[in-house]
């Protein structure tokens, strides 16, 4: 009976940190209206649960193709990030999430690169203060590529990085899975696996 008692415990305890975990995509589509980079309109600074460097803005594909002579697709809708100088900076609200990727392009013009394009992409993920891993890839400047993060950890924070100052990307559809967490009723079922076994030594001892 205790070794039956035991490995119900075992196995709730596994099943109730295997369970709940969940997927999420951040789309950029805040629902932004004509020009929207001659306006430099800011991504909120708390968007989809994480807290974006102040140098994010949100661009409409419009907006891109029209002022830039471009023809791109954007990923998803009519919105994307798009980054300001430096290396950017993006910390999570909550617990830390395991990033899946995210799509990049290099600003481009006339659907080419230009002095402001970057041609490069750089991410890297932190989990405290230790870097867990870092993904790179060459960007287009006319249409969007995936890039997978594989970092094999979640992260608190991660940052992204341009093949140099000045030089300009497009992100869309950043996603990511959030931590698992235990369910209440499996912890609930726990407890009383737990609780079984404290009253089984009590009556050996008696």
């Amino acid at each position: 009976m205790k070794r039956k008692l035991i490995g119900f415990c075992a196995l709730t305890l596994a099943l109730g940190f295997a369970g709940v975990s969940s997927a999420a995509t951040l789309d950029f589509e805040l629902g932004q209206t004509g020009s929207t980079f001659g306006s430099l309109n800011a991504l909120d600074a708390s968007y989809g649960g994480f807290t974006w460097d102040s140098n994010y803005y949100v661009v409409t594909q419009d907006y891109y193709n029209g002022g830039y002579a471009n023809s791109s697709t954007f990923v998803s809708g009519n919105e994307a990030a798009f980054n300001g100088y430096g290396v950017l900076t993006v910390t999570t609200t909550g617990s830390p999430v395991d990033l899946t990727g995210a799509w990049f392009q290099g600003w481009g013009y006339m659907n080419n690169a230009y002095t402001a394009t970057s041609t490069s992409v750089t991410v890297e993920g932190f989990l405290g203060a230790a870097s867990v891993g870092t993904a790179s890839m060459s960007l287009s400047p006319s249409s969007f590529s995936y890039l997978s993060f594989n970092f094999g950890s979640p992260v608190d924070s991660f940052t992204v990085t341009s093949s140099g100052t000045g030089n300009w990307w497009l992100m869309d559809d950043l996603s990511y899975n959030t931590a698992s967490v235990p369910e209440p009723s499996t912890l609930i079922l726990l407890g009383s696996g737990m609780a079984g076994l404290g009253l089984m030594r009590f009556r050996r001892r008696k």
